[in-house]
């Protein structure tokens, strides 16, 4: 989207924008949003999903004894995290004067309410069109699910 704006404002023509499965920053910034998709994976993996955060967390503190380096990796890590953090907390996206075309997965991992154009159509001034992709947000860099986005956006594209 910021891409988009930044050629559309250097006086550029931009044909496609096109977005896989986002949500607008507005939603991304909500403590409620974070907080219900936690209450839904604790609901819905019940214990396997506490487990499995215990075990990643145990993965961690044994790397970090056994190997420095392993530090100083987390601390990038974190470091790049709070920046992506600030970064949704200040982006003010702007109306797109073109068409947009948002792929979306059909089911909702991410635990909360969302709606079908994910904050969107508000931001899309020549229209929103939305290809519902089968799945869940994760399954679209997967076999069949690249499959359907490449044939979806293949027409797109010139």
């Amino acid at each position: 989207m910021e891409m988009a704006q930044q050629l559309v404002r250097a006086g550029e023509r931009v044909d496609l924008l096109a977005m896989i499965d986002t949500n607008t920053p507005e939603l991304l910034r909500s403590r409620s949003a974070r907080l219900a998709h936690i209450g839904h994976r604790l609901r819905s993996e019940k214990l396997h999903y506490v487990s499995g955060v215990a075990a990643k967390g145990i993965r961690r503190i044994q790397g970090a004894i056994a190997n420095r380096r392993a530090m100083a990796g987390k601390a990038q890590v974190a470091a790049r995290q709070a920046f992506q953090r600030e970064a949704i907390r200040r982006y003010q996206p702007q109306p797109f004067p073109g068409e947009i075309l948002l792929f979306v997965a059909e089911r909702n991992t991410f635990g909360f309410a969302r709606s079908g154009d994910l904050g969107w159509a508000r931001y899309a001034g020549s229209g929103l069109r939305i290809h519902k992709l089968p799945g869940g947000h994760d399954g679209f860099t997967f076999r069949d699910g690249a499959k359907e986005l490449a044939r979806l956006l293949h027409p797109h594209l010139k």
